[in-house]
């Protein structure tokens, strides 16, 4: 098990969190993505030291809420998921959120998202750049416009560049 680092962290209204399933490879589940039915069932308690920051998904058509949980709410989900690895995981939350407040790191800025008009002309980039190659190269270079957009979006620097290059930057 790696050690959490900055980059596991992310500012969410200016306060750092930890992502469910970060934490639950750290923590050793075979199966990250029920960490959440363990987040779900302690929700009372953990909303006790604050708001679960969520946020909803899709993949393949299927719906899922994916959590990011402040310092102690991380610790708790530790304590309660009585599993071998809690203590190791444990010693490393509360070292990366020490080194968080202490300064010696920031945690990265929250993804900036792309309006629906920004999301359409990547598309239509995509779609051009991927002419004569096959859907899964759309696929391909749409995911990567759209990584490049919100790097830009979020270094506050305007994605117009990518939007109007016509030749691939790759």
């Amino acid at each position: 098990m790696a050690d959490l680092t900055i980059q596991h962290l992310e500012a969410i209204d200016g306060e750092p969190r930890i992502f469910d399933l970060t934490l639950a490879e750290h923590l050793g589940f075979t199966r990250p993505r029920t960490i959440r039915q363990l987040i779900e069932r302690s929700r009372v308690e953990l909303e006790s030291y604050g708001l679960i920051a969520a946020r909803c998904s899709a993949y393949h058509n299927r719906q899922f809420t994916e959590y990011w949980l402040n310092e102690p709410q991380a610790l708790l989900v530790c304590l309660l998921s009585r599993n071998e690895n809690a203590v190791e995981a444990r010693r490393a939350v509360i070292a990366v959120f020490i080194a968080w407040r202490r300064g010696q790191c920031a945690p990265r800025r929250q993804p900036a998202d792309l309006s629906k008009a920004e999301r359409q002309k990547l598309n239509s980039r995509a779609w051009a750049l991927a002419s004569g190659e096959s859907q899964i190269a759309f696929q391909r270079h749409k995911a990567r416009l759209i990584q490049e957009a919100r790097d830009l979006l979020a270094a506050g620097r305007p994605i117009d560049a990518l939007l109007d290059n016509i030749k691939d930057p790759e």
